[in-house]
């Protein structure tokens, strides 16, 4: 992202979700996965500089009663980071 001149910006970056838990059997679900990390605020950006922006993807889903995977950071210049460690473990229904 580029700017033509310098500018205050607002901004929202949130950070990839982790997955759920994988079912133990039939009827017995896993639980549900985590949503990833927000960030807001203003910052100000110079003009004519290139700025990378990093959007984290999910965590990857699961089956057979495996532990869910954590989703990926998000981030502006490299500085202002969301981060993704929010998973689920399966539920057990008896």
């Amino acid at each position: 992202m580029t700017a033509p001149v310098s500018v205050s910006v607002n901004y929202l970056i949130v950070a990839g979700g982790g997955s759920g838990g994988g079912g133990y059997s039939e009827g017995n679900y896993g639980g549900g996965g985590g949503a990833g990390g927000m960030l807001t605020g203003t910052t100000t950006i110079a003009s004519d500089i290139i700025y990378p922006i990093v959007v984290g993807a999910g965590g990857a889903g699961v089956t057979n009663a495996l532990v869910g995977n954590n989703g990926n950071n998000s981030s502006f210049n490299n500085s202002i980071i969301a981060i993704a460690r929010h998973r689920y473990i399966m539920a057990r229904c008896f």
